[in-house]
């Protein structure tokens, strides 16, 4: 990829790779049944996603009325223990990568691009969905929810997935698919591509992303410095319609 625009990208993962609510709303439904609750909706599953376990757990409760009042704390503990069990225990294949991400991981990998993930997903859950996807090898730095002490949008994971690549903070490309990942990467200072499928509930217009991807296929256009003017839009064939489109920075 000569003359290319980014040395690295830094991808989230659920929501960004992989299509993980179902999984996790499975997950989600083993310990509610433990608890005598019904379980939550696939709407509910993926509004409580992104900001981490513990957020989950925490909301999960709530919208079953399984919080005692004045023992929240003590209560999230106890129920966070037990769903982390269930979560390790998930297999990584329930987790559908989106399409195109295969073959697009695939190229960048071979075009010696460096690749590393950002996630607020446990470190086990998150190697499970690596390992049942072959997708280990292709990333030179994994940062996961349990790799640093702040979770994003707290910009410190995405800072050590970068430092630990080696690369200049103007030179990554950070892709994700929600406001939490907007936030981090505007925190960290660097470029962000927003996904349009996975778990955003905000308008595109609010988050103001660098980049906007439709077709996950079109990154290496992206990458290799294809889209050179805030007005360029392209696919991941040509450059005449409407995968990718850059923003002009203010």
């Amino acid at each position: 990829m000569s003359g290319r625009c980014f040395d690295a990208v830094v991808f989230d993962l659920d929501g960004t790779l992989v299509d993980s609510a179902s999984a996790i709303q499975a997950i989600g439904g083993r310990f509610l049944a433990e608890c005598g609750a019904k379980p939550l909706t696939i709407e509910e599953t993926r509004a409580f996603v992104g900001r981490g376990s513990r957020h989950f757990v925490t909301q999960m409760l709530q919208a079953r009325g399984l919080l005692v009042d004045g023992s929240e704390a003590e209560g999230v503990d106890v129920a966070l223990a037990r769903f982390l069990e269930l979560y390790a225990q998930g297999p990584g294949e329930d987790n559908k990568p989106f399409p195109g991400v295969n073959k697009t991981l695939s190229a960048l990998a071979e075009a010696d691009m460096r690749l590393a993930i950002c996630t607020n997903k446990p470190l086990v859950p998150t190697w499970r969905v690596l390992d049942a996807h072959g997708w280990r090898a292709l990333f030179d730095v994994v940062i996961d929810g349990d790799s640093t002490p702040t979770l994003k949008p707290d910009p410190r994971p995405l800072l050590a997935a970068i430092d630990a690549l080696g690369a200049a903070r103007n030179r990554v490309l950070f892709v994700g698919d929600s406001e939490i990942d907007r936030e981090t990467a505007a925190a960290a200072g660097v470029s962000f591509a927003l996904c349009l499928y996975g778990y955003r509930t905000a308008p595109i217009a609010d988050l103001a992303p660098d980049y906007v991807l439709a077709d996950f296929s079109a990154l290496p256009a992206l990458m290799s410095g294809a889209v050179a003017a805030a007005s360029q839009v392209l696919t991941s064939g040509s450059s005449s319609s409407g995968s990718i489109s850059a923003r002009t920075r203010a």
